[in-house]
């Protein structure tokens, strides 16, 4: 018979039972099989319940003795159910600070703090240039009692921190897709699908009457979405004019292609820039492109949000993913990896299209 996942209000159950008899400071604790065989739940939710008693001093790890009492007494029940409640890091990275992208992680930071108060968590925010760089960063996150943590943008040099926090058995999700370091540790991931968006924009330009479409590609996401750019094309039935692929790890080139293309008899009917980057680079290269958008030529711009409120005159298709869709996916994600549960490895939500019109 399957036994019970990790609740976040076992270990307030177990240290309860615990002292409800007279217990002296140095006394041995219940095992992991003790705890399991008790409660009737996993060896994996016993030893959450170890490990978050350990964090808050209630018990603690003895070289010879194992796992002890730390004070002989439970503290009293408020006090003891309030520091075992989830406590949950927020880590930002620097880049949110920056304009393009400011208005996106405030909406994601601050749903991710309604969700955080409707389950009654305490929460704590991080939005530091650095921190995964400090190697005391973790320790500082673990002293402060996290128990949870919600990470955006996770780079390279964060591997170290996040694996010490997951040797912790601190439950991590991450949103934006990891580097290939991150693979060994089974972190779960909220992103969003790339593959999908594209083929949804891409049918309905073609349903608009747009047989030339021109990608600028210039983004760590280009293969997935050209992927489904050519299905898109598939699925129509149309013949895919491969010269309309363009992707390039330099903007300059990127950028003269498209204006290759533009300039041709025959110019393309819409371009897709894979980056409020790329867009601004073609903006700035040749300012006359506000024009040929003015006269019909069709611009979507992936992952700028409100695009449209910095270009007001411009009649933009904007293709971003939802911060608030993304923040509730996020945390019900760590929920479930939180009471033990199994979780996919990468949960993928829907990019929202806006059109000029909506």
């Amino acid at each position: 018979m399957r036994r019970r996942p990790f609740d976040p209000g076992l270990p307030r159950q177990v240290a309860a039972r615990f002292f409800d008899e007279e217990r002296q400071a140095g006394e041995p604790f219940w095992t992991v099989r003790e705890i399991a065989s008790q409660f009737d739940v996993s060896y994996h939710a016993a030893h959450l319940a170890v490990a978050a008693l350990l964090r808050q001093g209630v018990v603690k790890r003895h070289a010879r003795r194992g796992t002890c009492v730390a004070t002989g007494k439970l503290p009293p029940l408020t006090e003891y159910q309030s520091i075992l409640n989830p406590h949950l890091a927020i880590v930002f990275p620097w880049w949110t600070r920056e304009p393009e992208h400011n208005s996106f992680a405030l909406e994601l930071r601050t749903e991710l703090f309604r969700q955080a108060q409707d389950q009654h968590w305490r929460f704590t925010f991080h939005q530091e240039s650095g921190s995964w760089d400090d190697p005391l960063f973790p320790a500082r996150l673990l002293a402060a009692g996290c128990t949870s943590l919600i990470a955006l943008g996770v780079a390279e040099e964060a591997v170290l921190a996040v694996t010490r926090l997951h040797d912790a058995n601190v439950p991590i999700v991450t949103i934006g897709r990891n580097q290939r370091s991150f693979k060994f540790l089974n972190v779960p991931v909220v992103d969003g699908d790339d593959h999908k968006a594209m083929w949804r924009l891409a049918g309905a330009l073609l349903r608009q009457g747009c047989r030339r479409i021109v990608v600028a590609g210039n983004h760590p996401r280009t293969s997935t979405r050209l992927a489904g750019f050519r299905e898109a094309f598939i699925q129509a039935r149309k013949s895919t004019p491969m010269d309309a692929f363009i992707d390039a790890l330099d903007y300059d080139y990127v950028a003269s292609s498209v204006w290759q293309r533009l300039d041709r008899k025959w110019p393309p009917q819409a371009v897709i820039c894979q980056d409020f980057y790329m867009f601004r680079h073609l903006m700035a290269l040749r300012p006359e492109l506000t024009a040929r958008i003015k006269a019909g030529l069709v611009v979507a711009v992936f992952d700028h949000f409100f695009l449209n409120r910095a270009y007001p005159d411009l009649p933009l298709v904007e293709v971003t993913m939802d911060p608030s869709e993304l923040a509730r996916t996020a945390m019900l994600v760590l929920r479930r990896s939180m009471r033990g549960e199994s979780v996919p490895a990468e949960t993928l939500v829907d990019y929202r299209i806006q059109w000029p019109s909506q």
